[in-house]
C-alpha cells in the first residue's frame, strides 16, 4: 500500500513521492511480507512526540483497516539517556524501570519519534528482524538503520533512500476531527 507524503526536494517546491509502507527501503529487493497490523508508537512521552507518532500510525491505520496501535513511553538510564545520540546502545536494558514494558509479542513497525527511542527500536530489530522501523525527526547518525526516516526539512538530515522530509510537523488533526470540533 503507497501512502504519498509530501516532500522537499529543493527548500521550497514541495513535491509529492510515494512512500511504500511494504518495502523495506534500505534493502534492494522489495518486501514480499504482508502489509503490518500493529504498530508501536515508542516516544519519551511528551506531548508533541506523542501526537506526531499517533498522528502517523493514525494515517496508516486509515489506509489499513484493522491495524492495531500501541502506546510505549520510555526513558534511557543514565548515562545513555544524557550521551551524544551518536553512543547510544541499542539494548532493552538500557531503559529505566518507570518506562513501559517494551516485550513480546513484537510489532510489525516501531514508530519512534525523539532521540530515547532510537534505543529500544534498534534493540526490537535486533531481536525481531522483520520489524519495519520508522524514524521520525532527525536520528542522528542511526539513519542508515532505519527502512524510513522521516524528519522535518529544518533538520536538514543526509538524503538517503530511506528520508522523507516533512514540511511541519505531522499530526492528528483531520477533516474529520475538525468538523466534529464545529
Amino acid at each position: 500500500m503507497a501512502v504519498p507524503l509530501a516532500i522537499n526536494k529543493g527548500r521550497h517546491r514541495p513535491q509529492n513521492r510515494l512512500l511504500d509502507i511494504n518495502h523495506r527501503m534500505t534493502s534492494p529487493t522489495p518486501r514480499t511480507t504482508p502489509a503490518p497490523k500493529s504498530h508501536r508508537v515508542v516516544t519519551r512521552g511528551a506531548a508533541g512526540m506523542v501526537n506526531q507518532g499517533l498522528g502517523l500510525a493514525e494515517a496508516l491505520a486509515r489506509r489499513l483497516p484493522g491495524l492495531a496501535i500501541e502506546q510505549k513511553n520510555v526513558r534511557l538510564k543514565q548515562p545513555w539517556g544524557t550521551l551524544t545520540p551518536f553512543l547510544r546502545y541499542p539494548a532493552l536494558s538500557v531503559l529505566t524501570k518507570d518506562s513501559d514494558p517494551f516485550t513480546a509479542p513484537w510489532p510489525d513497525a516501531i514508530i519512534g519519534v525523539g532521540r530515547q527511542s532510537i534505543a529500544p527500536a534498534l534493540a526490537c530489530r535486533a531481536t525481531n528482524p522483520a520489524s519495519t522501523l520508522i524514524q521520525l525527526q532527525r536520528p542522528t547518525a542511526w539513519s542508515s538503520q532505519f527502512d524510513v526516516v522521516i524528519p522535518p526539512v529544518h533538520d536538514h538530515v543526509a538524503k538517503r533512500a530511506n528520508v522523507i522530509e516533512s514540511i511541519g510537523a505531522l499530526h492528528r488533526v483531520t477533516p474529520a476531527r475538525l468538523a466534529q470540533e464545529q
